[in-house]
């Protein structure tokens, strides 16, 4: 009798449990799944894991590169036709949380200069432009104007020159292959190269000790096409091959005459080439509107988001003009002839090179304001007298 007691208890809680199961897992099977929306509302946003955004970003330095390659060596026809949407929507995240970053970072302005300096104007008055983030500087107008006077704090000799090109070949003469990379023959992709391809025989020495980069009508599938030029080749980061960079403390110093037109985009700017992944400090000395012709526009990008517009009251494109950067372990001075454009404190610095364009962004976005430029203003000739760096330590 206690066995078959026994027994049936042992079956009674065998069911039990097996009916508990079932109406557990049944239940769980008829939960609602939370959607997406309702997660990050219950649990706060997912935070993006940090291997992801280095992963992004190489990939958006790849994607740069292989749009830029441009040397025969790099196989161009090659290269991927365009970057995928998803890339650009990524670097705009990059630029937003940048841009976050330099606001929430506790900002200095940049010491005084310490060093004995030769002013050109005793009775100049200086006056340093107030930090501004932007969150593309070419690409917006919305950064403030200032109508400075300011002559630059150092004035370099020629006793400190450590780099030129005077640009004195023979007419035709491509730019001097043991200094520059002559970019051609491709049509670089992103949003500011949909109407300009880039064309090697657009830049070239017109015999009379000047460079000349050329805009003329396309003839590569695009209605334009540009010069560029760099001592980098541009094929990623770090970049390999690069025949010359300098290094802060220095001064970068660029000559030159605008071609007159509105929707034309000639700048004078540089990249660090020894950056990881993609470039971490963009220094923009110009870049000149065509539809703005009086304004110098200065600004940097990465590392710090900077930007400020000089009102010079001349058109820039109507005589020539010099261009010049004060490179710091700390901060940057930009300027033209005897005007400061503009400074900002750095929080890295890294060996710097220059990158020359002449180009037609699309019609409609900042550097292509008033574009595409009438027929009449083509062939475009940018023209540049000397580019030159100097030593400013010591």
């Amino acid at each position: 009798m206690p066995r078959q007691v026994a027994a049936a208890v042992a079956l009674m809680l065998l069911f039990a449990g097996v009916g508990s199961s079932a109406l557990l897992a049944r239940a769980l099977a008829q939960q609602k799944s939370l959607t997406a929306a309702q997660q990050e509302k219950r649990l706060g946003p997912k935070p993006t894991p940090h291997w992801y955004w280095r992963w992004s970003e190489w990939r958006l330095g790849e994607g740069y590169a292989k749009g830029h390659a441009l040397q025969r060596a790099l196989r161009p026809k090659q290269a991927p036709q365009r970057i995928p949407g998803w890339a650009w929507e990524r670097l705009h995240f990059f630029q937003v949380a940048r841009t976050t970053l330099a606001a929430q970072r506790k900002r200095h302005g940049p010491p005084a200069t310490t060093k004995s300096a030769t002013t050109t104007s005793a009775t100049s008055t200086t006056t340093a432009p107030e930090a501004t983030t932007t969150t593309d500087a070419s690409t917006t107008d919305a950064a403030p104007t200032t109508t400075a006077t300011t002559t630059s704090t150092t004035t370099p000799t020629p006793s400190n020159l450590v780099f030129d090109d005077e640009f004195d070949g023979a007419a035709g003469a491509r730019p001097d292959p043991s200094k520059w990379y002559t970019f051609g023959n491709v049509c670089p992709r992103g949003t500011n190269w949909q109407y300009s391809c880039l064309k090697s025989s657009n830049a070239f020495q017109d015999g009379a000790g000047h460079l000349v980069l050329r805009v003329t009508g396309g003839t590569q599938g695009r209605p334009y096409d540009g010069a560029e030029i760099s001592p980098s080749p541009l094929n990623g980061y770090p970049s390999t091959n690069v025949k010359y960079k300098f290094p802060p403390g220095s001064r970068l110093e660029v000559r030159a005459k605008f071609a007159p037109g509105a929707g034309l985009w000639e700048t004078l700017w540089s990249v660090a080439p020894d950056s990881i992944t993609q470039d971490q400090l963009e220094l923009d000395m110009q870049e000149w509107r065509g539809s703005k012709p009086t304004l110098d526009d200065c600004h940097t990008h990465y590392a710090i988001e900077y930007g400020r517009l000089l009102d010079t009251g001349v058109d820039l494109s109507a005589d020539w003009h010099t261009y010049w950067m004060d490179y710091y372990k700390d901060h940057v001075v930009f300027g033209v002839d005897n005007m400061t454009c503009g400074q900002t404190s750095l929080p890295l610095a890294l060996p710097e090179t220059p990158i020359l364009w002449n180009m037609v962004p699309p019609p409609g976005t900042g550097p292509g304001t008033g574009g595409p430029p009438p027929a009449s203003d083509i062939p475009a000739d940018m023209r540049v007298d000397y580019v030159r760096v100097y030593s400013l330590s010591g």
